[in-house]
């Protein structure tokens, strides 16, 4: 990084903001929190920072307050219900205006990119299936189940999960994601891998029932170890205004999946169930 180029650093990790003592150039702070102790002090020292204030995208700058754009207008955000796109949404607005590009060009970015399986496939694509919604995200680790269970404990109907474990792991960690999963979600599919790396068929998801049966939580759980045949008994019994969330092994054969069963039911999906999807299917 050169003497006069910026390193973005999250307000809200103690790790990250530690980091400003080994930036080479200037630094610049985003958080979730408008009243950040870190970016208060930044900001009253000279620095430049975003927040996110009664629903907003805030540009700080001495005495200035750049409201920039509504979260709820920003796709990638999901209407402003997952609140880990909203603190990268302050992040890249943080960088493109601390290197000079124009609040309309910003403001233009944030209301148009989506997280689409064109643009990011297997990171938060959300798709309209009429009386019901599906979400497809890689999410690998408990960092990013948890961020994930930001965006789920938004929605407003039933959520099932289809989840299991996309790499090699330890048997804590299947635990854990047994115990996160159950916080997250109404009723769990949980599912394996094709590839067991070197586990017997069963044994992954095993331990992660154990992990769901350890918490207190009352939401019903299955194993269908198949994820194919996982995705399809998700996606039938999905009941109306609920949100299927696949965590998969296999993005491509997600995506597949959905896009089948929204071709079939094409003259549903006219009528959706209020909460449109940003997230369009591909196009062959």
């Amino acid at each position: 990084m050169s003497r006069d180029g910026y390193g973005i650093l999250n307000a809200d990790d103690p790790l990250v903001t530690a980091m400003q003592a080994s930036v080479r150039g200037k630094t610049a702070f985003f958080s979730m929190n408008p009243e950040s102790e870190v970016v208060r002090n930044h900001v009253e020292q000279g620095g430049m920072a975003a927040i996110y204030e009664d629903g907003w995208i805030v540009i700080l700058q001495g005495t200035e307050r750049i409201k920039v754009e509504e979260a709820v207008n920003v796709p990638l955000t999901l209407k402003g219900l997952a609140p880990f796109m909203i603190a990268n949404a302050l992040a890249a607005t943080l960088a493109t205006y601390a290197q000079g590009i124009d609040l309309e060009a910003i403001r233009q970015g944030l209301r148009t990119f989506t997280a689409s399986v064109d643009q990011t496939p297997g990171r938060m694509n959300l798709f309209d299936m009429g009386d019901y919604h599906a979400l497809i995200d890689y999410a690998h680790n408990a960092a990013s189940y948890e961020a994930l269970g930001g965006f789920i404990a938004n929605w407003p109907g039933k959520c099932i999960g289809v989840v299991g474990w996309p790499r090699r792991s330890r048997d804590e960690d299947l635990e854990e994601l047994g115990r996160l999963s159950a916080g997250m979600f109404d009723h769990i599919i949980v599912k394996e891998d094709d590839d067991t790396r070197g586990r017997e068929r069963g044994n992954a998801a095993e331990w992660i029932v154990r992990g769901i049966e350890s918490t207190e939580s009352d939401c019903t759980f299955e194993t269908i170890l198949k994820e194919s045949k996982a995705i399809e008994i998700a996606l039938q019994a999905a009941p109306r205004d609920s949100l299927v969330t696949i965590l998969p092994e296999s993005v491509s054969r997600a995506i597949a999946a959905i896009e089948s069963r929204r071709s079939s039911n094409a003259d549903a999906i006219s009528s959706t169930s209020g909460f449109t999807s940003e997230a369009p299917m591909s196009q062959s």
